[in-house]
Order: structure tokens, then sequence, then C-alpha cells
């Protein structure tokens, strides 16, 4: 019998139909039962939920940087609003000759508000890229480490057992 190309000795045997062969190697001990693919399985779930909650505090993340995103529309508005009505009162005072501080201070303090507005929202998005690049870095470890688990599981597999 051949063995197919880059298997050794009895694992082989792994994944093929229980034959006499397989029987006669698993009554050795030269080939284990698949004992890995629960932990693998039950590491998958683990995974998978743990892809789930992130997924979940993405989803939540996404709808509050939407809702910051809304409330700096509107607060956008309001101080378009602010400036003209200011223009207005600041032209009505050009004709007057008079000092017009309190439209003035509003469309200062809604500027104040816009910039601080616009400093959190760039804080924000600078902490959700910082978010997305660590669980890329995350993905990359977990492909690498998994690899390295399914390459140990492979060579001692690939080992005869000690009998």
């Amino acid at each position: 019998m051949t063995l197919a190309a880059g298997s050794r000795g009895a694992s082989f045997f792994r994944g093929a139909p229980r034959t006499k062969y397989r029987k006669l190697a698993e009554s050795t001990g030269r080939v284990r039962k698949d004992s890995s693919s629960s932990s693998l399985k039950s590491r998958a779930r683990r995974m998978t939920y743990q892809g789930a909650v992130l997924q979940r505090y993405n989803n939540e993340l996404v709808k509050y940087l939407e809702d910051l995103s809304m409330c700096r529309k509107e607060l956008n508005k309001e101080i378009m609003q602010a400036e003209q009505e200011t223009k207005g009162v600041q032209d009505e005072i050009v004709k007057l000759a008079g000092h017009s501080w309190g439209s003035c201070g509003k469309a200062w303090r809604g500027r104040m508000l816009h910039k601080r507005n616009l400093k959190i929202l760039g804080e924000t998005e600078e902490a959700y890229e910082n978010i997305g690049e660590s669980s890329r870095i995350l993905l990359n470890v977990l492909k690498t480490e998994t690899g390295n688990v399914v390459e140990v599981l492979r060579l001692k597999n690939n080992v005869p057992g000690d009998d």
C-alpha cells in the first residue's frame, strides 16, 4: 500500500474509513481518534462568540458615531442661523451706530461648541480607527496562532505514540 504524498506512517489513516488497517492502527495506539476536533470546535465557537461581541460593539460604535454626526449637522445648522442672525443684528447696529454683544456672544459660544464637537468627533474617529487596527492585528495573531496549533497537532500526530 502506498502512502499519500506528505503523509507519514499511521497518520495516513486519520480521516480514512474505518477499515481493518485503521482499526489495527488505532488498537496499537499509532492513530489517535479525533479528540482535538472538539477543542477546535470549542475554540471556533468561542472565536465566533467573540467575533459577534466585537461586531455588536462595532455596531453600537457606528450608531453613536452616526448620532454624533447628526448632532454636529444640527449644531452646524443652528450655528449658521445664529451667524445669520448676528450678521443681521450687526448690520442694524452699524446703521444705528450701537453695539450688540449679546448676539455676538451667542455666535461665539456656538463656534466654541462647534470647535469642541469637531474635536470630539475627530478623537472618536481616531479611536474607531485604532479599534479597527487592533482588530486587524488581533485577527492576524489569531491566524498565526491557529496555524501554529494546527502545525503542532500535525507534528504531534506524525510522531509515533509511546506504548
